[in-house]
């Protein structure tokens, strides 16, 4: 570990469960003045945390953010449209004209509309195709897979577990959402705060690392 690069080690220290973020802020900045800071978001005094934060100049990082953006990047480079982008750049730069064509905007309009409606036809039944062998390759049920998929929808939030138990209204109940909550937490896929009596979750770096895999097998199901 000691002579990786930084980016490597950020990396390892996500895939081993360990959380790690980086804080820059401007000169002056003191550890006392920080916890402050924090304190507030403790205590829901989150507007005023935020002020301070602006005035401090403060930027923070985390490993969440590393393995989603990591995730998205493998997900542009492998997808074979990538690779067709490359080949017409490639041919393109032969091409010394390009033969001019003219096409009606409404026509256009409503022939990217229903590529875009097939597009996303093709793309809902890859994922329910995924879902369907999930549970038998990760051990996971498709309960804790959808409160994965939501939370990275909302990566940056932390969501309450009344919000949470709402989104999923009329396809649950009380005692499977709750087991399937604990389930995550106790394989570290969520984090669970504290914040008095209010209990809110998200997600954390191996929950988007699983959520990573759950696209890119949905993508490669799926052929444009």
């Amino acid at each position: 570990m000691h002579h990786r690069q930084k980016e490597e080690k950020e990396y390892m220290l996500a895939e081993l469960g360990y959380d790690n973020f980086y804080v820059i802020c401007r000169r002056g900045m003191t550890l006392l003045k920080f916890k402050e800071i924090l304190a507030k978001f403790d205590n829901q005094k989150r507007v005023a945390a935020i002020s301070d934060i602006a005035e401090a100049g403060v930027f923070v990082t985390s490993d969440r953010e590393f393995m989603r953006m990591l995730g998205l990047m493998s997900q542009s480079i492998h997808h074979h449209s990538h690779f067709l982008n490359l080949e017409i750049t490639r041919q393109g730069h032969h091409i010394q004209r390009w033969s001019k064509q003219y096409l009606n905007k409404k026509d256009i309009d409503t022939k990217e509309t229903d590529a875009s409606a097939k597009a996303l036809a093709r793309t809902c039944l890859s994922a329910i195709l995924t879902m369907t062998f999930w549970p038998g390759s990760t051990g996971m049920t498709p309960q804790q897979m959808e409160i994965l998929l939501y939370l990275y929808s909302v990566s940056n939030s932390y969501i309450s577990y009344s919000r949470l138990f709402d989104v999923f209204a009329g396809n649950t109940n009380n005692f499977k959402f709750s087991s399937a909550i604990r389930a995550l937490v106790t394989d570290e896929l969520i984090i669970k705060h504290g914040r008095g009596n209010v209990k809110e979750y998200s997600i954390s770096a191996l929950g988007i690392k699983q959520v990573n895999t759950f696209i890119n097998k949905t993508i490669n199901l799926n052929s444009f």
